[in-house]
């Protein structure tokens, strides 16, 4: 490319003028979507992963990376929104699996203390923390890990067998 074509144009911290860069970052955008499969073009100059499970990752270290970086709020707090949502239940379970034991364990407490009564209901809180559990999270507090199967314990008599049957999906994890 002609590096003329350049003036005027502030260069990247990578030594790139404006032009090279796009050029460059079009060209792995590229390979990215063709060679490789790991993106799909989803709209016209709209990329997403092609499998979610890369998404779900990145996504959960995007959520470490803004409570590290934020001063005022700490993880629990950056992911409160999210606890139970369904889209990002894996990327919650990615985040804890991740943490130090401390941080686990705060994260899991406020997990379990579910402030909608429906979701109490339907123990969607500890349900969550098992899952979490079930995928390596370490927590040092053993009672809160006992608080867990304790909240659960009382399914074998439930009717909502929607629920029984997505405890004993988690209990098969272990």
């Amino acid at each position: 490319m002609d590096r003329g074509s350049n003036a005027g144009l502030p260069a990247a911290e990578n030594g790139f003028g404006a032009e090279e860069a796009k050029d460059a970052s079009d060209r792995i955008i590229q390979y990215l979507a063709e060679r490789t499969g790991l993106i799909e073009e989803r709209g016209l100059g709209v990329f997403g992963f092609s499998h979610r499970t890369l998404q779900e990752y990145f996504a959960s270290l995007g959520v470490i990376d803004e409570a590290a970086a934020s001063a005022s709020r700490n993880l629990p707090e950056c992911l409160r929104g999210y606890y139970y949502h369904p889209q990002w239940c894996e990327v919650v379970r990615l985040v804890a699996a991740q943490l130090t034991p401390p941080v686990a364990e705060s994260l899991l407490t406020c997990i379990v203390d579910d402030p909608d009564p429906v979701g109490r209901f339907l123990k969607r809180g500890p349900l969550l923390a098992l899952r979490c559990l079930s995928e390596g999270t370490t927590v040092p507090n053993r009672q809160l890990v006992t608080s867990v199967f304790n909240a659960l314990a009382d399914l074998g008599r439930s009717r909502w067998l929607g629920v029984v049957l997505e405890a004993f999906d988690v209990f098969e994890t272990f």
